[in-house]
């Protein structure tokens, strides 16, 4: 049975291109709207209690030391008082001074936030979307908010330092933020979670994904990933689209253009070495599926990296 570890797997592929981190000093009754959009969004409530409030789901009453995590599109509010009509949270934190963005009432600080943002490319926007629910919240007695808090800590003073291998604080930092989610988000039975890893263990087409994962650049095939599975392919088919919500044409392409993604950007690798690695012909050909998947050719993709930290 090939041995594959599925959280250990997606962490791997994500492409963290930049962590901003921000810390948030607030007194009195006070309400600030965040908006939504690609990048994840993360908090630790160092002084609270607060109010989350995203647009399309529950309402989460945060207390000191519990932890958030927003991958979906939607604003969200942070507030004192939900009641309250927000300001704009944007506006307040480019305001900030030396990282620390200040509101309310005259005063010591009654409310602390510290966090931030992390962007991701493309790729990984769209697989984090599809394996976890938009809003995580993270308990503050619970191991997956205390490791998020300790990564935190560590960050904050990479950043202010601007010390040589912030680089890649950043992306351990994304890392961990995202591996804590996923924990949190299959501890409590999430359900988009549980099915995407319910592919991995699953008695009939488990082997299969997990060879697909363990070696995405094998000249994969309908018949014979069915084969193994010992299913025919149209059953094999319905039941693989049913657990992983694709089909497994699409999961092995997604999952070759998020690993080349990866590597033209964090590697001098050539795209001839790259594409050989992942299972295309020539270079040409390689660089034809990436710019179908992703709409970029592979050297354009590269040359528009930006820094990291």
């Amino acid at each position: 049975m090939i041995d594959v570890d599925p959280l250990s797997r997606i962490v791997s592929l994500m492409l963290v291109v930049e962590a901003r981190p921000s810390r948030l000093e607030a007194s009195g009754a006070w309400a600030l709207r965040f908006g939504g959009g690609p990048d994840v969004r993360f908090g630790h409530i160092a002084d609270g209690p607060l109010w989350l409030v995203p647009d399309s789901v529950d309402a989460h009453q945060l207390q000191t030391g519990d932890c958030f995590v927003l991958t979906g599109p939607d604003a969200a509010v942070l507030a004192t008082d939900p009641t309250l009509t927000p300001a704009d949270g944007h506006a307040i934190c480019v305001t900030s001074t030396r990282g620390t963005a200040r509101f309310g009432s005259e005063g010591e600080p009654s409310s602390r936030v510290e966090g931030g943002q992390i962007v991701v490319d493309p790729a990984s926007t769209k697989l984090l979307a599809a394996i976890l629910p938009p809003v995580v919240v993270l308990r503050g007695g619970g191991a997956q908010a205390e490791a998020v808090r300790a990564a935190l800590a560590r960050f904050f003073v990479e950043a202010g330092s601007q010390r040589l291998g912030a680089a890649l604080v950043a992306s351990h930092l994304g890392q961990l933020v995202t591996l804590a989610a996923l924990r949190e988000s299959l501890d409590h039975g999430d359900h988009g979670t549980r099915r995407w890893l319910a592919a991995f263990s699953d008695p009939l087409i488990g082997e299969a994904v997990r060879s697909v994962y363990a070696d995405p650049g094998h000249p994969w095939t309908v018949a014979e990933l069915a084969t193994m599975a010992y299913m025919a392919r149209s059953s094999f088919t319905a039941r693989f689209r049913a657990l992983t919500g694709e089909s497994p044409r699409a999961l092995v392409l997604g999952l070759r253009m998020r690993i080349a993604a990866r590597e033209l950007r964090s590697s001098a690798r050539t795209l001839a070495s790259i594409g050989e690695e992942l299972g295309y012909s020539s270079e040409a050909a390689f660089s034809r599926a990436f710019k179908r998947a992703i709409g970029v050719a592979p050297g354009a993709w590269r040359a528009d990296a930006q820094p990291l930290g």
